[in-house]
């Protein structure tokens, strides 16, 4: 905290000393003098916190529907990153262990699965390929 000490001796206002963040809040409140911790994303919680292991859940999913398995090892969904963002890694895949996003375009995902993922096309989707 030498910024904080070094600002005060020059007389300059210090109420809120601020730092840190939601990969962090842990240390910087331990930490004497820190009166703000700037955590804003364990509120959502991307994909990226998330692998750290931090005691936060994410607040939002996005259902998709499977649209296409052109092969056993990959489906294509029709939820892109209009439909979720790609700012800091790619979404997860919930309900599927193992499954991963490969690509996030406009409009559709593609995902790796499982060779025995039970996943099918959609009945109501327009695509002809075979489940």
């Amino acid at each position: 905290m030498a910024a904080s000490r070094t600002t005060r001796l020059a007389g300059l206002p210090t109420a809120i000393v601020s730092a840190g963040g939601t990969g962090s809040y842990d240390i910087s409140s331990a930490v004497h003098g820190i009166t703000e911790i700037q955590a804003g994303s364990y509120a959502l919680m991307d994909t990226d916190y998330a692998k750290l292991g931090l005691p936060f859940e994410h607040a939002l999913s996005v259902l998709g529907t499977v649209i296409s398995r052109p092969v056993p090892e990959r489906c294509v969904a029709d939820a892109g990153h209009k439909a979720c963002t790609k700012d800091h890694g790619n979404p997860s895949v919930k309900g599927i262990a193992g499954a991963s996003v490969v690509t996030l375009n406009d409009e559709h995902s593609t995902i790796a699965i499982p060779r025995d993922a039970n996943r099918r096309i959609n009945a109501n989707s327009r695509s002809t390929s075979p489940p």
